[in-house]
This record gives structure tokens, C-alpha cells and sequence, in this order.
């Protein structure tokens, strides 16, 4: 039987197209160390509500007005959503406190866990050792 050059490529492009997106996708525990918690409050001055992960920063002040800018990891978009999460549940501005993981690698990035707003209110993604 004799197979074309393009039936070929095609079923390569459909193989690619399965196999990439499994490999793509890591393991939290290879990226984030649980037995290093850590407790950020400051000033939210982005939030990026996109997939694969969500991103949020936040500009945390010191007691000598030193500001430390983090990056946390957050869940899929759609996983947040059936959590209660919207868009608009963090914006810039939005004080908070925020428990998390450490990263493995990088300073001021982590895991986001937990999430409080300075009123007391409660925006829980889950803890940070949840897997995503």
C-alpha cells in the first residue's frame, strides 16, 4: 500500500497535536515547594485571567518601605470559575493577604493559595498544596 507525502505529514501534525499538549503540562510539586509557606500581604497590580494558569502580582511594602513585586501561579480560569472566582474577583488596587508556595527556582514567585481581601473577605482558590 502506498501512502501519500501528505497523509504522512497530516497523521505526523495529529500525533504532534495529542502528544504535545501532555508534555507540555508539569507537575506543581516539581515547580513549588509545599514545606516552604509563605504569607504575602500587599497591593494587587495585575491580574492575568488566562489559560493555561492565571497570574496575579502583587507589590508588597516592608516595615523600611521596600517593595517587593510578586508573581503568583494561580489555577485554570475555568477550574476558578466553578470555584466562585470572576474576572473582576481581584483587581489592581485590591488590598490583600495571600498564602502560598515558594517557588523551587525563583525568588518572589509562588503558588497562589488562599486569598483575602483587607475587608476580611475570603477569595479562596483553594490552599496552596492543592494540585491545579
Amino acid at each position: 500500500m502506498k501512502v501519500s507525502r501528505r497523509t504522512l505529514c497530516s497523521a505526523g501534525l495529529v500525533v504532534l497535536g495529542v502528544v504535545v499538549p501532555v508534555l507540555a503540562h508539569h507537575s506543581v510539586a516539581t515547580m513549588f515547594d509545599r514545606n516552604r509557606p509563605v504569607t504575602i500581604t500587599g497591593v494587587v497590580t495585575k491580574v492575568d485571567w488566562l489559560n493555561p494558569h492565571i497570574w496575579v502580582y502583587v507589590d508588597e511594602t516592608d516595615d523600611q518601605g521596600q517593595v517587593t513585586h510578586w508573581e503568583l501561579k494561580g489555577a485554570q480560569p475555568n477550574g476558578l470559575s466553578r470555584r466562585g472566582w470572576r474576572r473582576n474577583s481581584l483587581r489592581p488596587g485590591d488590598r490583600v493577604v495571600i498564602d502560598a508556595d515558594m517557588s523551587r527556582c525563583c525568588d518572589n514567585v509562588a503558588k497562589l493559595g488562599s486569598v483575602r481581601l483587607e475587608d476580611g473577605t475570603a477569595i479562596w482558590q483553594g490552599s496552596a498544596q492543592d494540585p491545579d
